[in-house]
């Protein structure tokens, strides 16, 4: 207990408020605006790309904390037609809004605001297509891509699109939301010029994906399975992360695994091992503020031991051992109780070679749940090598 009173004093003494450094602007890209939030930090730059439905208000929580851990320049912005936005009013058809208009009008608002290099792209959904056709055109300037749960053309087939382009309800969407209208009825051309569009070979990549199955048939669903694992295994600089538990919204259900992912790749384009180090440390304990945050939560809500052990396993997934020590230690201190928290501690205490405290750990988790067999199995396994 005396080690988590520290733990909760330490962060709130390292914890920083730039909710105030925000510069919320309109950039002006040609006779309309471009609305941009912007987190001035250093010369890196982390820019948020939304999916379909959404602006880059949904990134708002998670720039700031990302902003706070890496130090880096964390801009998330509207595309044309959404949120503040404004759409061009020289384009009369609607192919004219297509997405390599909505491509050009970033690159357009980015070397104005003069944030056009070292660029680590984060997408989710729809915005995957975004930030493939930008590295594509533009693969000198992106450092690294992290794909939530982001889109990939070949997840799409010609009768799929064929389907959509059948679909009439998209035309009810030009009364009532422009931007949603033009993304929809260009839906169809966009997957094909993104089949045409190689993402380049040169740019490492992690892809984070849900593995729940949302509308999609089952047949949908393999393909679309099978096409992010044909995506990682083409290049050796890319890696791909099941987000357990979490739907197509990784973010929101698992913002802590998103976070990393993110911290992990900003600090692989990093060459100076003390300023890797700090940015370590500072993600660390944002992982543990966040456990003690949910926790404080928990009388209100339904929120258990569950997340904090995602939490620790996304990290021994990444191998980021030492951390996911640490969180799940502290998952064992938040929640004495829990089996799962102990057997999960014990599980990576095994990964950093300390066999002893593992079977502890385990023999806990049994104490607390005699019924729990995988920690059973876990403990004969360890005890008879």
């Amino acid at each position: 207990m005396k080690n988590l009173i520290y733990i909760l004093c330490f962060l709130s003494f390292i914890k920083v408020n730039a909710q105030d450094a925000v510069l919320d602007t309109l950039v002006d890209i040609g006779g309309y605006k471009m609305h941009f939030s912007i987190l001035k930090g250093n010369d890196n730059v982390i820019l948020f790309e939304s999916g379909a439905g959404d602006d880059g208000s949904v990134w708002e929580g998670m720039g700031l904390t990302v902003h706070e851990i890496t130090g880096a320049t964390v801009i998330s912005y509207d595309r044309s037609g959404f949120g503040k936005s404004e759409l061009n009013p020289n384009h009369k058809k609607d192919d004219q809004f297509g997405i390599l208009n909505g491509v050009i009008e970033l690159e357009l608002a980015l070397e104005k605001i003069g944030y056009f290099d070292n660029l680590i792209l984060v997408s989710h959904s729809y915005g995957g297509f975004y930030t493939t056709l930008f590295s594509s055109r533009n693969p000198d300037k992106v450092l690294f891509n992290v794909r939530v749960d982001a889109n990939l053309a070949n997840q799409y087939t010609e009768e799929i699109l064929v389907k959509a382009e059948q679909d009439n309800s998209v035309h009810q969407l030009k009364d009532i939301h422009l931007g949603q209208y033009y993304l929809g009825i260009n839906f169809a051309n966009t997957v094909r010029l993104m089949w045409n569009t190689e993402y380049p070979s040169s740019i490492p990549a992690i892809d984070l994906v849900s593995p729940i199955q949302r509308h999609h048939t089952d047949k949908e669903w393999e393909l679309l399975l099978q096409t992010h694992q044909d995506f990682v295994d083409t290049q050796t600089n890319r890696t791909g992360i099941i987000a357990n538990g979490s739907g197509h919204y990784i973010f929101l259900d698992n913002p802590g695994l998103v976070i990393n992912a993110i911290v992990k790749a900003y600090c692989l384009t990093l060459s100076d091992s003390i300023e890797v180090a700090g940015i370590l440390e500072r993600a660390l304990n944002n992982s543990m503020e966040q456990l003690i945050s949910l926790k404080s939560e928990e009388y209100n809500s339904r929120i258990t031991d569950t997340y904090s052990i995602r939490q620790g396993y996304a990290l021994m997934k990444n191998d980021e051992l030492s951390k996911a020590e640490k969180v799940l230690q502290l998952s064992t201190e938040l929640y004495p109780n829990s089996s799962s928290a102990y057997e999960y501690y014990g599980k990576v205490l095994l990964l950093l070679e300390r066999k002893q405290d593992a079977i502890e750990a385990l023999e806990k988790s049994i104490e607390l749940d005699p019924k729990n067999v995988s920690a059973q199995r876990e403990l004969r396994r360890i005890k008879n090598e």
